[in-house]
């Protein structure tokens, strides 16, 4: 993250956005690298609040474990990484609030069109405690599920992002949406931005693509080792795997095992 200053009382003269380091290592869990992470200032309030956000394009949702719990390792990596930068020693009152938003082009099954925020909230289980909110709420998942219908949806949030990472419309016709629907301008700087996003959606259409490509060949190693009693090393050896892919290969075979 950018040096914080431990006085959170002092906003940010510069900008409500800083961008912050997309890399968290640490001895014991290893590192994690973020797709986008920022830090912002909630404008017009009676004092500065500062959040984390932290944006994930899930290309893949068909994976061994849910998304939910990775957000949930992903939210405690980046509230457990302040401690030192935006607070010291025993002073947690002062940890920042962490968003992570998961964002999913291509969901499958009913998860399709829709939007669900995980947090923590107090249960009561015996008496009346009344703990202020901005105590314990702390983090909160956010997992936003596409698809192509979006672009038909009512929810306004999924059919502007269903428009901006759309596949199958023309730019000047998501732009035309952007226009009429959303009232966004096309000045010459939003258009630029409106075409890196769209870049994007192509990006991660390719990226589905190479991912089905490595998944069939994953499957073939494993068949290889499997029927033929051949070692990792030797199945890729045999399928020609380039000698600089094959240490990838067999970590996600480690991690189907």
């Amino acid at each position: 993250m950018n040096e914080v200053s431990v006085d959170q009382d002092v906003p940010d003269a510069d900008s409500a956005i800083v961008g912050s380091d997309t890399e968290d290592n640490s001895d014991s869990e290893g590192l994690v690298r973020y797709d986008l992470v920022f830090d912002a200032i909630i404008p017009k309030t009676s004092k500065v609040v500062r959040l984390v956000i932290n944006i994930e394009i899930q290309v893949d949702t068909k994976m061994s474990y849910a998304i939910v719990t990775r957000g949930v390792y992903y939210a405690a990596r980046l509230i457990s990484r302040q401690k030192g930068t935006v607070f010291e020693r025993s002073d947690y009152d002062k940890i920042q609030k962490v968003y992570t938003i998961w964002i999913c082009p291509s969901p499958s099954g009913e998860n399709t069109n829709s939007i669900v925020e995980y947090g923590l909230k107090p249960t009561k289980t015996i008496g009346q405690v009344n703990e202020p909110v901005e105590n314990y709420d702390k983090m909160k998942i956010i997992i936003i599920s596409l698809n192509d219908k979006g672009m038909e949806g009512d929810n306004s949030i999924i059919r502007l992002l269903s428009t901006l990472l759309s596949t199958t419309e023309s730019v000047a016709k998501r732009k035309q949406i952007l226009e009429t629907e959303f009232n966004i301008p096309m000045t010459k700087e939003i258009e630029e931005e409106v075409l890196e996003m769209c870049n994007l959606g192509m990006a991660i259409e390719l990226t589905g693509v190479e991912k089905g490509k490595e998944l069939s060949l994953l499957e073939s190693i494993k068949k290889m080792m499997k029927n033929l009693k051949l070692t990792a090393q030797q199945a890729m050896d045999t399928l020609e795997i380039p000698k600089d892919d094959q240490a990838r290969y067999a970590a996600m075979l480690d991690d189907n095992n």
